[in-house]
């Protein structure tokens, strides 16, 4: 976030005394993002709103609808159906190819529309990688 800020704060040639993010705002949007209510790439869509517009991270959250985290069982869902569509990377997976799992978080993802917590999404996938 603090790259973010001073990004954006040269691109507009503001100072940091002039910048429309309160410390306060960006500790909320800190908070919204390690206690996983929402992504880190929800978080920086949300500091670009909050830079343009000035308001608060929880109001841009709930007035767009950010906060929305995809369930467990909507999750574990999903990731069956990627894993199902893509035999050939599950057999990579289970022949020691590692770095395919990213290819499985990234789906996930992209199918949830960057709603899911990466987390839960890495369990969920290990779990039914095991199996």
């Amino acid at each position: 976030m603090q790259t973010e800020l001073l990004r954006r704060l040269n691109d507009s040639g503001k100072e940091i005394t002039a910048s429309p993010v309160s410390a306060a705002s960006l500790a909320e949007l800190i908070q919204l993002v390690e206690s996983a209510k929402i992504t880190g790439a929800v978080g920086k869509k949300v500091f670009a709103k909050m830079f343009e517009t000035g308001r608060r991270a929880g109001e841009i959250v709930e007035a767009e609808g950010l906060g929305a985290q995809v369930s467990s069982d909507s999750l574990e869902q999903i990731a069956s159906e990627v894993i199902e569509k893509n035999p050939e990377n599950v057999a990579k997976f289970k022949s020691g190819n590692e770095g395919v799992f990213k290819f499985f978080v990234g789906q996930v993802i992209k199918a949830t529309r960057g709603q899911a917590n990466p987390q839960a999404v890495n369990e969920i996938l290990k779990k039914l990688l095991a199996g």
